[in-house]
């Protein structure tokens, strides 16, 4: 496989400066647009508006709105930045009440919430992360999986 010049790079989501970087896919495929959110309030309303679509998007783009939650609430100094990342997370449940990788991100988010030890905002933007990486890597795999399916029949 070779590389183009004038390979078009699209990604639906991009975390980028502390921030959410994601694309407006309502606008596709005429204009390929970028919104940067900085609020889990925002990525709640990106979902419901669908400028996020599909059910890994969808579960993504919750992981990294939590992950902008604590990085917004979180100080030493703020004995309930831990409630106000709940009432994010149950904004964002309702941004998409059907969507079921949106329930597992916010659980597994939830989760990490409950298991930090250090630093909330690092651990998790990190979990965030892992997320997406993970995604990434299991289409992939199904990608590999079908060329080789092809290849054989």
């Amino acid at each position: 496989m070779s590389s183009s010049p004038n390979k078009l790079n699209v990604h639906a989501l991009i975390w980028q400066d502390q921030q959410l970087a994601v694309l407006d896919q309502r606008q596709l495929p005429e204009q390929v647009h970028y919104d940067f959110f900085t609020t889990a309030a925002e990525v709640a309303e990106a979902i419901k508006t669908m400028r996020v679509r599909g059910a890994p998007a969808i579960g993504i783009a919750a992981a990294y709105a939590v992950a902008l939650s604590v990085q917004q609430h979180y100080s030493p100094q703020n004995t309930e930045w831990q409630k106000q990342v709940n009432a994010d997370i149950t904004l964002l449940a309702a941004s998409r009440p059907t969507a079921v990788n949106l329930f597992w991100a916010l659980s597994v988010m939830q989760e990490t919430l409950l298991l930090i030890e250090h630093s909330p905002v690092d651990e998790m933007i990190n979990k965030a992360l892992e997320i997406h990486q993970q995604d990434i890597a299991a289409n992939k795999k199904k990608a590999l999986c079908e060329i080789q399916w092809v290849v054989e029949f």
